[in-house]
């Protein structure tokens, strides 16, 4: 384990900080601006060749959002995670959907549960809440609540 820590720095230079956690998997730190670039190497480097999505998700640490890439080289049989920061003024980071396609999903369920959006998704739309819902809901952020139902007379969705 301690080899590969030394060959992703090694390869990444001063871009990243790697880790391993409590349960023998490499945790990548990185920032935002670098992290297509980082998934493109971990991807594509025939050492490590992380060619597995696995899922995105966010972590609300109140003054930013941290997202956590999950990903897996099926070769090593080995997960990894690459987590950057976004912070509550600009809370954009780039899209990662043309190097993993298994993204697509993934980051508009993180668009809508804590408000990042991703740059070149083409798609950023709503994926889990409700229709007219205003906030994201995994930042304790809510709207007031309507009762809404799809009405089979009206053909569509009537607010009660």
């Amino acid at each position: 384990m301690k080899e590969e820590v030394r060959y992703i720095k090694g390869v990444l230079g001063r871009r990243v900080e790697v880790e391993e956690n409590k349960y023998g998997e490499l945790e990548v730190r990185v920032r935002k601006e670098d992290v297509r670039q980082v998934m493109r190497v971990l991807r594509d480097h025939s050492e490590m060749e992380y060619k597995g999505w696995i899922d995105i998700t966010g972590v609300d640490r109140g003054e930013k959002i941290e997202i956590v890439y999950m990903l897996l080289s099926v070769r090593k049989n080995r997960r990894i995670r690459v987590k950057s920061e976004v912070d509550n003024e600009d809370m954009e980071i780039d899209s990662v959907i043309d190097i993993y396609k298994g993204a697509d999903w993934s980051e508009r369920e993180v668009y809508d549960m804590f408000g990042v959006y991703f740059r070149n998704h083409g798609d950023m739309r709503r994926l889990l809440t409700d229709y007219g819902f205003k906030g994201n809901p995994l930042r304790k952020e809510y709207n007031e609540v309507i009762g809404m139902r799809y009405d089979e007379e009206k053909k569509g969705v009537r607010v009660e």
